[in-house]
């Protein structure tokens, strides 16, 4: 609305009556959106699944990261780091540095 002198005459009616969008449908849209958030909190949040020690110096880190993995090409690297404080085991402070991690190449699709 550009001007609030040719459109104070709509502002008494319902947005959703103009829209077409009854209130009957707000709980059904409210779960929509639930379940859309949830979708995006799955699929974005990075989450390590598994971590194995091939070498002495090398470890091979399974991440579940489903919108990443879709997008990963050969050649790229994903910057890992934790983004909560450190945590502590007693006295201990448990803390990492940031690592650069690579994907395993095209995985197979089906199995």
């Amino acid at each position: 609305m550009a001007s609030a002198l040719h459109g104070y005459r709509e502002s008494p009616t319902s947005s959703s009556a103009r829209c077409g969008q009854a209130l009957e449908e707000q709980p059904e849209r409210e779960n929509a959106w639930v379940r859309f958030a949830e979708v995006l909190e799955d699929g974005l949040k990075a989450t390590v699944v598994d971590a194995i020690r091939l070498a002495d110096r090398i470890v091979e880190v399974i991440v579940r990261a489903p919108f990443a993995a879709r997008r990963f090409r050969p050649g790229q690297f994903y910057r890992f780091r934790t983004t909560r404080g450190p945590a502590r085991c007693g006295r201990i402070r448990l803390t990492m540095e940031t690592l650069a991690l690579t994907g395993p190449g095209p995985i197979p699709s089906g199995g």
